[in-house]
């Protein structure tokens, strides 16, 4: 079994855009993260180890455009990576191995107006 490459991106909340961290800011993020101190800027957002059909890297926040259940976005749940409709938060499927994804279309920071819409 393949490892998935473990990093990251970040919505930087300062400046409206998003960044991809250092590794110095990524280790002072989860450093102070994992002592509870939550005053940040940056919003990570982890590599799911997934492409879209286009062979997009998908992370976590993403908006998926999918053939049969509309948009979703991704976050991380107790059973892996899953996509979400916004409106109800109704699980619509686990992603490993998903076939049926048509494409990242945005993410929730600078695309939110597509969130919820199918």
């Amino acid at each position: 079994m393949a490892q998935r490459e473990i990093k990251f991106r970040a919505w930087d909340d300062c400046e409206k855009k998003m960044v991809v961290p250092t590794e110095e800011e990524l280790g002072y993020w989860l450093d102070n993260q994992n002592k509870g101190i939550k005053e940040f800027y940056m919003v990570l957002m982890q590599f799911t180890g997934l492409l879209d059909k286009n062979g997009k890297e998908i992370y976590e926040g993403d908006i998926l455009e999918r053939d049969i259940h509309g948009r979703g976005v991704v976050k991380w749940n107790e059973v892996g990576w899953v996509c979400y409709a916004k409106k109800d938060e109704q699980n619509y499927g686990n992603l490993i191995g998903a076939t049926f994804l048509s494409g990242v279309i945005g993410n929730v920071y600078e695309n939110s107006e597509l969130v919820g819409k199918n």
